[in-house]
């Protein structure tokens, strides 16, 4: 059998190209090609959907991550839509949470607090703490609805969304399921 993971193209015609390369030395039946999202033309090469979320991270300090992403988090603030916005960011993770006062599109320091019982209704966004690193490592603000029950973005959706897109990383490894 070959396994074929970390599939990495521009085109979906350099992705068949790929696919067709690696099962030129077997059959076809015998090739297990893993899901990577946003490769062109990968999805629809594929049969039965493999797991996404191969691995986990834990995020034991949001606050102290969000504090070194600050930079990070202005410059994509400053390239959209919202650029020089003034709010206050929210975000609660049950047992505590973290807001950052958004000045004309420049953050302050993360102060952390303890629970917030309702964030959403006051304007801030409610996740689950084993949500943080696929906010910022993996889906983005724009995927947690769907992958947690208890995640509810609220008013600030646009604004999370902006912040934190999807992320694709190239990690080599070699601990592949087969």
């Amino acid at each position: 059998m070959v396994l074929v993971a970390e599939v990495a193209s521009t085109s979906a015609a350099a992705t068949h190209a790929l696919l067709a390369a690696a099962a030129a030395p077997v059959s076809a039946a015998e090739v297990r090609v893993q899901d990577r999202p946003g490769v062109p033309g990968l999805a629809g090469a594929l049969g039965e959907r493999a797991r996404r979320d191969w691995y986990y991270v834990r995020v034991p300090d949001a606050a102290a991550l969000l504090d070194v992403l600050s930079p990070t988090l202005e410059a994509r603030l400053a390239d959209s839509a919202l650029a020089g916005l003034s709010t206050e960011l929210l975000v609660s993770l049950w047992e505590r949470h973290m807001s950052i006062t958004i000045a004309d599109g420049q953050f302050g320091a993360v102060r952390r607090g303890g629970p917030h019982q309702r964030p959403v209704s006051s304007g801030g966004s409610g996740l689950p703490p084993d949500a943080v690193a696929h906010l910022v490592f993996g889906c983005g603000a724009a995927g947690l609805e769907d992958r947690f029950p208890d995640a509810h973005l609220g008013r600030q959706r646009e604004l999370m969304q902006v912040l934190f897109p999807a992320q694709l990383a190239d990690l080599l490894t070699f601990y592949l399921p087969s």
